[in-house]
Formats: C-alpha cells, structure tokens, sequence
C-alpha cells in the first residue's frame, strides 16, 4: 500500500510551518533571555562590557537574527512550492468567484503571518541590541560589581 501523495506534501507543508514557528519563537525566548541576563547577571554583563565582548555580541545578535529570518523564508518558500508547484496559482485560474476569493483571502493571511514571524525576529534583535548596548550606559563597574576571577577584564 502506497501513502497518499496529497498526504505527504500536506505533512511536509505543516512540518515547514511548524519549523518556522519554531525557529521565530526560539529567536524571541533567546532575546529575552539575553536582555534578562545582560539586566540581571552582572558577571555576564561585565563580561559583555568589555570592547571585544560588546562588538562580538552585537555582530552574533546581527548575523544570527539575519540566519533566522532567512531560515524562516526558506520555510515559507517551500511551503508556496509545495502548495503551487506549477509556480500558478490555481484559483484564478479556473476557481469560481467564492473560492477564488477564499483563495485570496487564506494568501493574505499566510502574508500577514509570514510578515508578523519576521517582524518578531527583527525586534528580538533590537531588543537585545538595546539591552546590550544600554549597558554602556550604565558600566558594570559602576554599579558596585566586585571583579570575579573568573571574568577577567
């Protein structure tokens, strides 16, 4: 008995959908638990204060918000693959006008939903490049944070 074909790439749709879910979410819990460590650890935030510490952050925060907007686009570029594999879009061409309008309408939304999941991810980034860059604001050590051996400056 053969799976069904339809079944198959519905599955690889919900998979694809489900990873940049994933992804968008993972991207947002790190920026959050970024800015809470910059906010509350102050030997983490010592260590980041440095020079080389704060220009590597910002490149890492950068470079890794920038990979998971584009591992997400990558989702959604094989989610329209799968669902136009003809690179057409089936509803306007021979659809009634209710479906062709129900057509149009989930496409919309899938574009909203595409567009929010980016968006979350780029102000993750900012949040913690603010955070991050807010301590130079408000240096560790002046705070009263006493030097760790473990934390060389």
């Amino acid at each position: 008995m053969h799976p069904d074909p339809q079944m198959t790439i519905l599955d690889l749709i919900k998979q694809l959908t489900t990873y940049a879910d994933a992804i968008t979410a993972f991207s947002v819990v790190q920026g959050l638990a970024f800015c809470f460590a910059v906010a509350q650890g102050e030997g983490f935030a010592k260590a980041v204060w440095r020079k080389q510490g704060t220009w590597a952050a910002t490149i890492g925060i950068v470079v890794g918000s920038c990979l998971y907007c584009q591992l997400v686009i990558m989702c959604m570029a094989g989610v329209d693959r799968l669902q136009n594999p003809g690179g057409t879009n089936p509803s306007t061409e021979t659809a009634s006008k209710g479906t062709k309008v129900i057509a149009d309408a989930i496409t919309s939304v899938t574009g909203h939903i595409q567009t929010t999941r980016l968006s979350l991810i780029g102000l993750s980034g900012l949040m913690s490049l603010f955070a991050l860059w807010a301590t130079r604001l408000d240096p560790p050590q002046d705070r009263g944070v006493s030097d760790s051996p473990l934390v060389p400056l």
